[in-house]
């Protein structure tokens, strides 16, 4: 029944370690509040246009009991651990090896475990606390040097893109998204180590609702923006103008 990754490591390679049943294509509960008014026909829906969070699942079995020591390093530590780094925190990327979308997860929920057969054979149920969003190659990138255009286009399945745009450069740049135009000013080019800038002059996450500027020493200032980029269309084309130097666009597409 596939594998699943999760916080950089996978199943794959956890001798002992059976998936034998998956949920994993659940639609979310969107976020309505409903009040009834005595007297009046239906209630008050008051939408809130966002959904909640929903749960992954898969049914495993283990038959070599050490699987169990690396299963808990999977949903506890992942891959960090090589790196000497502490543990994750937080939503982590979850990919199933059949389905063509990822999502961000976090494991917190006990897991119980029943022995079949002694010293034999387990089977538990692992459960993955979920942002509603499928989405569609998340860490892909686009990007382009110096001033011009790029075109982004919507992988099939998707419906929606909240953009994270990562901009390097000085003075002023000017972004065009399909006729929204957004100025960043006072920008400064960010040193380099290694060949690598150590940060970007501005950022723009439209999920995080997070836009900022980076000062000379790496710290952040807020910059104000009227409305977050969004991409819908099956074709959208990003202009850049100005004092730019490099220009990253992670469209990260999603639906529901």
């Amino acid at each position: 029944m596939s594998y699943f990754e999760f916080a950089g490591m996978s199943t794959a390679a956890i001798p002992g370690l059976l998936i034998e049943r998956k949920n994993i294509y659940g639609l979310p509960e969107r976020d309505v509040e409903k009040i009834h008014v005595p007297g009046r026909n239906g209630d008050v829906l008051i939408d809130c246009g966002t959904y909640q969070n929903s749960t992954v699942s898969y049914e495993c079995a283990v038959t070599k009991y050490d699987a169990l020591r690396d299963l808990g390093r999977l949903l506890t530590v992942g891959q960090q651990a090589a790196w000497g780094f502490a543990p994750w925190r937080g939503y982590q990327l979850l990919r199933d090896g059949w389905a063509e979308h990822e999502r961000l997860a976090v494991c917190s929920m006990q897991i119980p475990m029943e022995e079949i057969i002694a010293n034999r054979l387990l089977r538990f149920t692992i459960a993955f606390n979920c942002k509603p969003q499928k989405y569609y190659n998340r860490a892909a990138v686009i990007q382009r040097s110096g001033a011009g255009s790029v075109n982004i286009s919507r992988p099939l399945g998707a419906t929606a893109s909240a953009p994270r745009i990562e901009a390097i450069g000085s003075g002023t740049v000017t972004l065009n998204l399909e006729g929204q135009t957004i100025t960043l000013s006072g920008l400064v080019t960010p040193p380099m180590s290694g060949g690598e800038y150590q940060w970007p002059s501005a950022v723009i996450d439209s999920e995080a609702m997070i836009a900022c500027r980076y000062l000379s020493n790496g710290t952040r200032e807020v910059i104000d923006i009227a409305q977050w980029p969004q991409f819908w269309q099956l074709l959208h084309t990003v202009s850049v103008t100005g004092g730019v130097t490099n220009i990253k666009i992670f469209p990260r597409w999603w639906s529901i």
